[in-house]
């Protein structure tokens, strides 16, 4: 008798939810496509909620970082933003400050997506400084 409360509990707390797979086998550093991708039911709880592709809205700019299977619900840890600015690549570097400009070249200790905080170098001074990457690939350094 516990064990069918156990078997009852566990069926209430887990949803049917319509999860994007892949349509074919996908290599890692392929760009993803939301036509790469089409739905499957799925027996799941809030886990696989948390910790898989829910939906291809934002899967533009996005690469496989492992083999995706056709068929099989995405785990988010296979995906990543494509990089914007990568690791080691010189990018150009802006600082604006109170109608001053300054532009010139870092190295970007990490990849980076558009919006996010990264570590660069000054490959002459040697001196690390975080900048913000931008779509186009360009640094923003200090104020705006």
């Amino acid at each position: 008798m516990i064990a069918g409360l156990v078997l009852v509990t566990q069926a209430a707390l887990a949803d049917i939810v319509s999860l994007p797979v892949p349509v074919r086998t996908i290599l890692p550093s392929e760009t993803l496509q939301e036509s790469d991708f089409s739905t499957k039911d799925f027996i799941v709880n809030d886990s696989i909620k948390r910790n898989y592709l829910l939906n291809t809205k934002s899967i533009d700019r996005t690469v496989a970082i492992r083999v995706l299977t056709a068929g099989k619900p995405v785990a988010l840890r296979f995906i990543k933003r494509k990089a914007d600015a990568r690791k080691g690549q010189a990018a150009l570097a802006r600082f604006v400050s109170g109608g001053i400009e300054i532009q010139g070249y870092l190295v970007p200790e990490q990849d980076g997506a558009a919006g996010e905080v990264i570590k660069v170098k000054n490959a002459q001074t040697g001196v690390s400084l975080l900048a913000v990457v931008s779509e186009d690939g360009t640094l923003v350094v200090g104020e705006q």
